[in-house]
């Protein structure tokens, strides 16, 4: 073989093998940059998910525990919690429920105590209450003395199964979301001067509660036991609903609500003055204790319910208008036990009756407004005029009745001059003494013409002037009271 033909049949060989290689082998970039490790953003709080609210800034965690006071063991715990946007359970950290009726034992218990000052240092002190503003601050199981907060910001404070030995006060506050008890002794709970957000008591026991000069959303009380419940010179964007429970006096003077609900299950008293309710109104006692008393006065609303088979011993409702109203199957309850005599109130309430296809429940409201009106009447000759057109024809709302009183003048009639037709002194005997009663007794009408020269002697002759004069106002009577009765429908 030619050996200079060698490298030319050893390139033909190596280089298929070569570009084989190269297509193995990986092909730097022209500048590769350089790498940069991956940010991951740690994952949101949970504890702050009960807020849901996003735009809320949550300060460190290590700044928060800074802020830590010269507090009791049970009270830096607390606070712990708080920063760490838990709830202050003590019954998670005891392992040991709080029930109701062992709210007491709670007072013993050291481990559980959070005293006034800590409390009020929570929301007051300008250190803590950036933190207590932002997270909902939430008490399981303690024990605090007394809670007296003012001119504060309180974000989110629930006390759950929790004692307040003595009052609860918040003062020319602001309420940023809500405040709530739930399944807690409080004594007294005084809360004036505060805005904002919604108030709520469940299932709780309270010694009194009194509210002036707020504007808030929402006040609720649900089954809960409260001695007396006042509540005074106040606006409420949302509803007033007492719900549940018992509730000894209950006072609302000067407030204006988009809607009132007063429902407890057993009251003594109910004074609603001076109230605006733009939405319903709805009262409903299911029980009224001894001496009890209801009093309503210069309120206006736009539908009212009134509910409950029982009636307070006492009933004043006076000045209270209304756009529709539902007394129930049997409004004339509330109305006869009614003192005042109050003429507007019937005539709306027979309005509202009338108008939802209930005309014989309207007439009935409408006839115990004529009694009311005649137990009320100074006079002697007013009472004979509604006791007179009561009884020919129940106020003419029963224009039938008027007729039978007729019928019977035409027959009892008839009866004496049949048997007087022997002391006619003038005129023939009638053919038919009930025809001739007829035209006695019903005056415009004259079926026969010679019964008007029929005279009697002695005391038929009086008893024929007195029955045409009787029948003539009675027909008068009936016409004009079936045509005032037509008119009030």
């Amino acid at each position: 073989m030619d050996q200079s033909h060698c490298p030319r049949a050893y390139a033909r060989i190596l280089a298929p093998a070569i570009a084989a290689l190269a297509l193995l082998l990986p092909v730097p970039s022209r500048a590769q940059a350089p790498s940069v490790p991956v940010t991951v953003a740690p994952p949101a709080d949970k504890a702050g998910s009960d807020d849901n609210d996003i735009s809320i800034q949550i300060p460190p965690q290590a700044e928060c525990l800074a802020r830590t006071g010269n507090w009791s063991e049970p009270e830096k715990w607390a606070w712990q919690q708080i920063c760490a946007r838990e709830r202050i359970d003590f019954d998670k950290r005891y392992n040991k429920e709080t029930r109701k009726g062992d709210l007491e034992t709670l007072k013993s218990d050291p481990r559980r105590r959070l005293g006034a000052s800590f409390f009020r240092e929570l929301f007051e002190s300008p250190q803590l209450s950036a933190f207590t503003q932002n997270a909902a601050v939430s008490v399981t199981g303690a024990y605090i003395p007394t809670v007296q907060l003012t001119d504060t910001s309180i974000g989110t404070l629930l006390l759950l199964n929790s004692k307040v030995d003595g009052d609860l006060t918040i003062e020319s506050s602001t309420i940023l979301r809500s405040v709530r008890i739930s399944g807690s002794s409080v004594g007294d709970m005084n809360i004036s001067r505060t805005r904002g957000g919604d108030i709520n008591i469940a299932t709780s026991s309270v010694s009194s509660f009194s509210g002036m000069l707020l504007g808030i959303g929402r006040l609720s009380l649900v089954n809960s036991n409260v001695e007396t419940f006042r509540l005074t010179i106040s606006r409420l964007n949302q509803q007033l609903a007492i719900l549940g429970g018992s509730v000894s006096r209950i006072l609302l003077d000067d407030i204006k609500s988009d809607g009132l609900f007063i429902r407890p299950t057993s009251a003594r008293s109910v004074s609603v003055n001076d109230y605006v309710d733009s939405g319903m109104f709805f009262l409903d006692i299911r029980h009224w204790a001894k001496d009890s008393s209801l009093r309503i006065s210069t309120v206006a609303s736009g539908r009212v319910f009134l509910r409950g088979k029982d009636v307070p011993d006492e009933v004043s409702i006076a000045a209270f208008s209304f756009q529709g109203a539902d007394w129930g199957s049997d409004p004339l309850l509330y109305l006869k036990a009614n003192s005042p005599y109050n003429p507007a109130l019937f005539a709306n309430l027979a309005t509202s009756y009338s108008e939802a296809g209930q005309p014989d429940t309207a007439s009935a409201i409408l006839v115990e407004k004529q009694n009311a009106e005649y137990r009320n009447a100074s006079s002697w000759i007013d009472k004979t005029y509604l006791f007179t057109i009561w009884l020919l024809a129940d106020y003419g709302y029963r224009p039938e009745l008027g007729l039978l009183w007729i019928i019977g003048f035409v027959l009892v009639a008839a009866l004496i001059f049949k048997t007087g037709a022997s002391q006619i002194k003038q005129g023939g005997v009638p053919g038919s003494w009930l025809v001739f009663a007829f035209d006695s007794a019903i005056p415009g009408i004259q079926l026969n013409k010679e019964h008007a020269d029929i005279q009697f002697q002695g005391w038929r002759q009086g008893f024929l002037y007195l029955l045409r004069f009787l029948s003539a106002v009675v027909v008068v009577l009936v016409l004009e009271m079936m045509k005032k009765s037509l008119g009030s429908l």
